[in-house]
C-alpha cells in the first residue's frame, strides 16, 4: 500500500469518527467491521472470470506441404500472401513461422520485419538453387596457359 492510499483511508476513518458521537463508536466500529467481512465473503464466493491462456509462439506450426508451397512462391505473391493471409493474421503466427524456418528473431521485431525475413530467407534458397543447378550443367572448360 503506497502512503497517499494509507493517509486516503485515515482520512476517511476521521471522518466516521467526527460523524458519530463517543458512545456509539464501538457500535459503528462493529457495524462497519460486519460490513466489511460480509462484502470479503461475497468477494470470495462470486465466480471468478475465466482466466486467457496465454498462446506462444509454440503453439501454432504450419505443415510441411504448406511450407513447400511457400517456397515455391515468388518474391511478391509470397509477401502479398503472408500479408492477406488469414492464418498469419497476428505476429506470433509469423514468430512461430520463423521460428520453424528455424530464421534467428527477436521479439522486438515488428511484423513487417518478420515478414521481410521470411521472404529473403526464401529468396535466399531460391538464389542458391538456381546457383547449385546452374553450375551442374557447366561443361568444364578446358584453359591452356602459355604459348605452344
Amino acid at each position: 500500500m503506497q502512503t497517499s492510499d494509507a493517509i486516503q483511508m485515515f482520512e476517511q476513518i476521521n471522518q466516521i469518527l467526527k460523524l458519530v458521537p463517543e458512545e456509539q463508536l464501538t457500535d459503528a466500529f462493529d457495524y462497519i467491521l460486519k460490513a466489511v467481512k460480509q462484502y470479503v465473503s461475497e468477494r470470495e464466493h462470486q465466480p471468478k472470470a475465466p482466466q486467457k491462456r496465454k498462446v506462444t509462439t509454440l503453439d501454432f506450426k504450419v505443415a510441411p506441404c504448406d511450407l513447400e508451397l511457400l517456397s515455391e512462391m515468388d518474391t511478391m505473391k509470397l509477401r502479398s500472401f503472408l500479408k492477406s493471409s488469414d492464418y498469419f493474421t497476428h505476429k506470433m503466427k509469423l514468430q512461430a513461422l520463423v521460428q520453424q524456418i528455424g530464421i534467428p528473431f527477436t521479439k522486438k521485431q515488428t511484423k513487417e520485419d518478420l515478414l521481410n525475413l521470411i521472404v529473403q530467407h526464401y529468396q535466399m534458397h531460391r538464389m542458391d538453387s538456381m546457383i547449385k543447378t546452374h553450375q551442374t550443367h557447366l561443361e568444364p572448360i578446358e584453359i591452356k596457359i602459355g604459348s605452344e
